[in-house]
């Protein structure tokens, strides 16, 4: 076994403690996990991820606040293989120097972009990243929830005067264009929650499919359990899928099958030629949970996103 798997991990992103991605370690690690910190490292984001460079002394936000992670004794080997899984293939492994609150300089395991240069980044002024301020939940998805749920009234109003299907009608493709627009924005943010809690591989090192993810958040993520269960599932007329006879198709009976099939939905968005009217009460339907749900998730985590229209 390498000696490096006794070495403390450093934590800054997704799996600091009060972080979403925690819960799939902390029961392999002390339940005490000391503030820690290490300079002359730059703390930038990319794509809504933090990641951080070394060796930056000279730059004005030059250290990264974090947490030391100890790892239980008999935990040793799986952790190593579960968080190197969790981070994927954008970050690697490495050994540095931080500086406990308490326990001063210790050498630390810690997770640094992979190709920093590459993709669009930028400095996170600060020393420290939390999902509860990232602009990806408190900008673009409040914002995106305020317009939907504007774009669902209009379309529930105009739905019974929809014009005919073979014409193109403004009153009819704007405000679908924009309803479709912003459910793709709820799906994309379905999907950063899910990376967040989850990682980004399996065990074996593969790619860690969005179902899979769905069907561990929705049969194990306690809050939504509770969000799914005070849900009218009885009332939900779920999209089809054109790859299952009408026989065969599934019958919403657990939450993550419930999860899928609203993120089934960016597949049924309307489009001439298909369900049209259908497909738009559809869309409406999963629209409307779907920014129930993810605003009751982020509420129910710590995350004050919810506004009055």
């Amino acid at each position: 076994m390498s000696s490096e798997l006794h070495e403390k991990l450093f934590v800054y992103g997704c799996l600091k403690p009060g972080e979403l991605g925690f819960d799939h370690i902390k029961e392999m690690v002390d339940p005490s996990c000391e503030a820690a910190t290490i300079q002359d490292s730059l703390l930038k984001v990319r794509d809504g991820f933090p990641f951080i460079e070394l060796g930056k002394p000279n730059h004005a936000h030059n250290q990264t606040s974090g947490y030391l992670l100890s790892v239980l004794p008999h935990c040793n080997e799986e952790f190593w293989k579960v968080v190197d899984a969790f981070e994927g293939n954008t970050y690697k492994r490495v050994t540095c120097d931080a500086k406990g609150k308490t326990s001063g300089s210790v050498k630390v395991q810690v997770f640094v972009g992979k190709n920093p240069r590459s993709g669009t980044s930028y400095e996170l002024e600060g020393k420290e990243w939390s999902y509860k301020t990232s602009p990806f939940i408190q900008g673009r998805f409040r914002y995106t929830c305020d317009l939907i749920k504007g774009d669902i009234e209009v379309l529930k109003k105009q739905l019974p005067d929809l014009p005919p299907e073979n014409l193109d009608s403004s009153s009819y493709w704007i405000p679908i264009i924009r309803l479709e627009g912003s459910f793709l924005v709820l799906v994309s943010t379905l999907e950063y929650l899910l990376t967040m809690k989850y990682g980004n591989l399996n065990s074996d090192l593969n790619e860690l499919s969005v179902n899979s993810k769905m069907d561990m958040l929705g049969n194990k993520d306690p809050i939504v359990q509770e969000i799914i269960s005070q849900s009218d599932l009885d009332s939900y007329i779920a999209p089809n899928d054109v790859r299952i006879s009408k026989q065969e198709r599934a019958v919403i009976i657990t939450r993550a099958a419930y999860l899928k099939k609203l993120y089934q939905t960016r597949n049924n968005l309307s489009h001439r030629g298909k369900g049209y009217k259908g497909d738009i009460k559809f869309t409406l339907d999963a629209a409307q949970r779907m920014v129930e749900f993810l605003e009751r998730y982020f509420s129910m985590s710590g995350v004050g996103v919810s506004r009055e229209i």
